[in-house]
């Protein structure tokens, strides 16, 4: 198996846990899990799943968090069109709203997007894939990825749905555990962020960058985090070659 960022065959090996082995790629530094599980497999563990009842409490205080990240991203946008990928029980986009957005959320339970359709009724919300969402034409001017793409067997149908999604000068807001900060244990399988089949792969701010520049994206900033975690703004190209447009 080569790296799906950089299609190096060379990899190291991290350790293993919960039966899961963990390379980490030579030439990009990319981590994933080695072999990568099966969609079945993934299916199985998500079924048994209980984050969307976790997720219902403290709906205030979330909303409250999610408008003070998307502040920003927000007012970056050319537009108000907003849509979040793997929206949950739908904070991020009833914050959206909140800050003047059209809002839109889409997740691949159908549990969770009832829920987020009974608690804010005022937001769009579909039962969907990112790549099957990008099926419709639509676009969107601002893409909210938080806590997803490490969840993914393979990055690349998402990210290309992400670019096929996102309005010229569109601006994406992601967040994902990461590999490169300072308080990562030496010994990376101790990482609490390591949690196999759950988070299938493992970015740095480096690995990122790369992806996002094949798919059309420029990476603003990435926020100054306290905790091992990416927290990025990019911008999507007006023109320009991209694997996904």
């Amino acid at each position: 198996m080569t790296c799906e960022i950089c299609n190096t065959s060379s990899y190291q090996a991290l350790g293993e846990k919960n039966g899961y082995p963990l390379v980490r790629c030579t030439g990009c530094g990319f981590a994933y899990l080695h072999p990568m599980p099966g969609t079945d497999e993934l299916n199985a563990f998500y079924r048994r799943y209980d984050g969307t009842r976790k997720n219902r409490v403290n709906s205030g205080r979330k909303i409250a968090r999610f408008m003070r990240k998307l502040w920003l991203p927000v007012r970056l946008a050319p537009g108000t069109r907003f849509l979040d990928l793997g929206c949950n029980t739908g904070f991020a986009v009833e914050a959206a709203r909140r800050l003047g957005c059209e809002s839109t959320g889409i997740d691949l339970s159908g549990e969770a997007v009832s829920c987020a359709e009974e608690m804010f009724p005022e937001n769009e919300y579909h039962t969907a894939t990112a790549a099957e969402f990008a099926g419709a034409g639509r676009q969107f001017d601002i893409i909210c990825c938080s806590e997803v793409i490490e969840h993914l067997p393979s990055v690349r149908p998402f990210m290309e749905a992400i670019s096929r999604m996102l309005s010229p000068a569109g601006i994406l807001y992601l967040t994902t555990p990461n590999a490169g900060h300072f308080r990562v244990p030496r010994k990376f399988v101790d990482w609490t962020a390591v949690t196999p089949p759950e988070h299938t792969c493992y970015f740095n701010k480096s690995v990122i960058r790369r992806l996002f520049g094949e798919y059309g994206l420029e990476l603003l900033f990435a926020y100054p985090m306290i905790k091992a975690s990416l927290r990025v703004v990019a911008r999507k190209r007006r023109s320009g070659n991209a694997k996904g447009k």
